[in-house]
């Protein structure tokens, strides 16, 4: 066995096995090492929106909150009705400082799984204070959340 450094992936081997390495990694706080081997794997398979959520995952361990948001924006535009990237990127966006958008990251969130998670989410990213004031933007969620939320 040749062990490759973080980060670089070997040309055999399937999207599973490494996936399999990098929670490992992921799980055991080696968050830099994951970050790394995610973005390989998203790179190699750009299409997965899942490889895009660890990355935002341990973009945002590591305090790389715009790559956090880069990475969960970009799991979004794969697949819109990612409750969890819409609640994870109004996270990254309010350690940015963004809070109109994570508050509406958020909310989009609470609309597409209605529930006590999203909603603590809401009440956590609610009373944090706006770092630094940023206005960001926000990918548009794709229902409606100002019915949805007005009609619980």
């Amino acid at each position: 066995m040749v062990a490759l450094p973080a980060g670089q992936l070997p040309a055999t081997g399937t999207r599973s096995d490494y996936l399999t390495a990098t929670v490992a990694l992921e799980e055991t706080g080696h968050f830099a090492a994951a970050k790394l081997s995610y973005k390989a794997m998203a790179e190699r398979w750009p299409e997965e929106p899942l490889l895009l959520m660890g990355l935002g995952n341990t973009a945002y361990a590591v305090a790389d909150y715009e790559g956090a948001q880069s990475a969960f924006s970009k799991a979004l535009a794969l697949d819109p009705h990612q409750a969890a990237a819409w609640n994870n990127l109004g996270y990254a966006l309010a350690q940015r400082g963004c809070q109109p958008a994570a508050l509406s990251a958020v909310r989009c969130a609470v609309a597409l799984e209605p529930g006590e998670h999203y909603q603590e989410s809401l009440q956590e990213i609610g009373q944090m204070t706006a770092k630094n004031g940023l206005l960001c933007a926000t990918p548009r969620c794709p229902i409606d959340i100002h019915s949805t939320l007005h009609s619980k």
